[in-house]
């Protein structure tokens, strides 16, 4: 409305026409606006020297200045209420923080609420507090933050002053402390190991060896986890092993990182055959902040333990067999024989030795050979009575490297001078079934009689008062100290009686996985 009454003024004082500009003409939202268009312009200074622009100026700054600024203002003042701080509200940072600085010199809820309407907030860093001026920009280093110092920030909340002068504002303060930072080199990274710092590891324990690892590693703060920055394993003389060096990937979980670096450092503890060697497993992390480092060594000694060095396997010269439409070797054997003369049948006893004796290293998975000539083997035992089983049992003793271990023979002596005429026929039952499935996880299946577990338990009969023996098994294509899944095998069961009466049965085997 107010325009209206300008231009209206304005049209009628610069075409100087006998027109009637009635102001009654206009309505009047505000008593203000009506006491504005009763101003007169003509006791203004230099008022008929003015072009009608400048006039109609004038005019619309007097609105906007005066007018308008009384209608804004309620006298009410605005309230500052200072907020984060210690005691009254004095804050400290160091000059490294320009993210603190910005915080407090901010207006944000960080730092400061208000209340009021149509408030304007500022913040001015000060070193005497109200009045006493900006601190001038040569004062702040390149990073924003002023230099260490004692500085007093001036919050004001102001809204548009009164046209009598009153002028609604509050204005609060808070002391600003910024102190030089000095890096703290006392301060490092920390490795905390899992486990104790000396361990032992068995000769070719099944496992080889483990290392416990790392529990933690946290930088200079004491809670940023750290991925370890290497991993050196060092011989007896301190010497790195081959491969011993295993530096931190980078770029991932520090946890991962780590446990993968003690996974690849604990294979290249190798104490294979070397009783009392001694290993250092050195564990170190550098901080990305100060550049200091910690280094935590683990001691690991290589110590045979009780029952975990390898046990031999021996293995015997076979005898050919002949049972079931099948040719076989097997290294068990029979002698069957009348006149009931032990000696007799001893003697057509042939001895057929060691074939080879090894032992599994269980770090690599090879052989290594022992000598067969230190395999002892027992005598074919004697006594009065030839009729039965007897056993050779071949022996390797215990070495640095190796347990002790043994195999036995069996040797079946018959003699038929007592036997029925005809002789008894010798049935081979099966107690789980002709048809089973043994699973590959258990690596290995041997049948066995009724004692043993199931499956695979076979029985042998003959005539009432005869003894019976299981005596051989041929497995066929069927490996039973390494089984893998397939089948179904055809398992051949030969059973012996005293009269050395032998019968057979097969049975159909399928591995499972």
């Amino acid at each position: 409305m107010k325009r209206l009454v300008i231009l209206l003024a304005t049209v009628c004082a610069a075409v100087s026409l006998m027109l009637y500009c009635a102001e009654s003409d206009f309505k009047y939202d505000n008593p203000l606006d009506e006491k504005g268009s009763n101003f007169e312009p003509k006791t203004l200074a230099g008022w008929d020297d003015m072009t009608p622009r400048q006039r109609d100026s004038i005019m619309g700054l007097w609105y906007d200045t005066t007018v308008n600024h009384i209608w804004q203002c309620d006298r009410v003042v605005p309230t500052i209420t200072l907020r984060g701080g210690g005691t009254a509200n004095a804050v400290s940072i160091t000059e490294n923080r320009p993210d603190s600085f910005n915080i407090w010199m901010g207006t944000s809820e960080a730092s400061l609420t208000w209340v009021g309407e149509r408030v304007s907030v500022t913040a001015i860093l000060t070193r005497g507090g109200p009045g006493s001026g900006e601190v001038p920009r040569s004062d702040y280093q390149a990073n924003g933050v002023p230099l260490p110092g004692h500085y007093i920030i001036v919050y004001t909340a102001r809204k548009p002053a009164c046209p009598d002068g009153f002028l609604p504002e509050d204005i609060k303060s808070r002391s600003l402390t910024i102190i030089k930072y000095e890096e703290d080199i006392t301060a490092k990274p920390v490795i905390s190991l899992r486990g104790d710092a000396a361990a032992t590891v068995t000769v070719n324990s099944a496992e080889g060896y483990v290392d416990l690892g790392v529990a933690a590693v946290v930088d200079v703060d004491g809670t940023t986890p750290l991925a370890l920055t290497r991993i050196r394993v060092l011989d007896s003389n301190r010497n790195l092993v081959a491969g011993g060096l295993i530096e931190s990937s980078g770029g991932g979980v520090p946890e991962q990182i780590n446990a993968a670096m003690v996974r690849e450092a604990s294979r290249r503890v190798t104490p294979i055959n070397t009783v009392g060697a001694v290993y250092y497993l050195e564990f170190f992390v550098k901080s990305p902040v100060n550049d200091s480092t910690d280094t935590k060594t683990r001691t690991v000694t290589v110590d045979p333990g009780s029952g975990v060095l390898p046990t031999p396997v021996i293995v015997l010269n076979t005898y050919q067999h002949s049972f079931g439409g099948r040719n076989f070797r097997h290294a068990d054997t029979a002698i069957v024989g009348t006149g009931n003369d032990l000696n007799t049948l001893r003697s057509r006893y042939i001895e057929k030795g060691v074939a080879e004796v090894y032992y599994i290293n269980r770090q690599t998975g090879q052989r290594v050979p022992l000598s067969a000539a230190a395999v002892t083997a027992t005598p074919l035992p004697t006594g009065p009575n030839p009729v039965g089983r007897r056993t050779i049992t071949y022996t390797i003793a215990a070495g640095t490297d190796h347990t002790s271990a043994s195999i036995t023979r069996n040797v079946y002596l018959h003699d038929r001078g007592g036997c029925d005429t005809p002789l008894p026929a010798v049935n081979v039952t099966f107690q789980d079934g002709a048809t089973i499935s043994v699973s590959a996880a258990t690596g290995n299946w041997r049948p066995g009689g009724a004692q043993t577990a199931a499956p695979g338990r076979w029985n042998v009969t003959s005539a009432p008062g005869y003894s019976t023996y299981l005596y051989l098994v041929d497995y066929g294509a069927l490996n039973p100290d390494n089984l893998v899944p397939g089948g179904p095998h055809q398992v051949l069961h030969v059973g012996l009686d005293e009269c050395g009466t032998t019968g057979t049965n097969t049975r159909s085997v399928t591995v499972i996985p």
